[in-house]
């Protein structure tokens, strides 16, 4: 991957919220969220809502010891995510995008130890092709 992880967290807000979504802190909290539900549902696949769930939490504490606005939903939460909402829209863009970055760059390295590096890049890929974009079934 030659981007920049803040690159890649600025790309995906965009896919998912549009630029102009993202010049609030409220458009770009939608844009985390969309994001995030979109990792849960095709990660979940694989490992279960329940694994999803514990690297998502374990992201969130990794990004945190930066940003200590961060912190997971409570236990049981389920997919409403209201309290990571607000935690960014507490935020400016560029705080909101920098702790974002942080999680993603997080959870992604996660799943790359739990299931593969070569199997997160292609599920990314075909997810984010724009974002993630080459060869699929080179390893990130």
């Amino acid at each position: 991957m030659t981007s920049s992880r803040s690159e890649i967290a600025r790309s995906l807000l965009l896919e998912e919220a549009g630029r102009a979504g993202i010049e609030t802190a409220e458009g770009a909290a939608s844009g985390v969220l969309r994001v995030w539900a979109r990792f849960a549902h095709r990660f979940g696949r694989l490992i279960g809502g329940g694994g999803i769930r514990a690297l998502q939490d374990r992201s969130i504490s990794v990004a945190a010891v930066r940003f200590t606005w961060l912190t997971p939903p409570p236990e049981g939460f389920g997919d409403d995510w209201q309290a990571l909402r607000t935690a960014f829209e507490s935020r400016t863009v560029t705080e909101g995008v920098a702790g974002f970055e942080e999680v993603v760059a997080a959870l992604v390295a996660l799943l790359g130890r739990f299931i593969g590096d070569a199997l997160v890049g292609h599920l990314l890929h075909e997810m984010w092709p724009g974002v993630f974009p080459g060869d699929p079934k080179e390893p990130m």
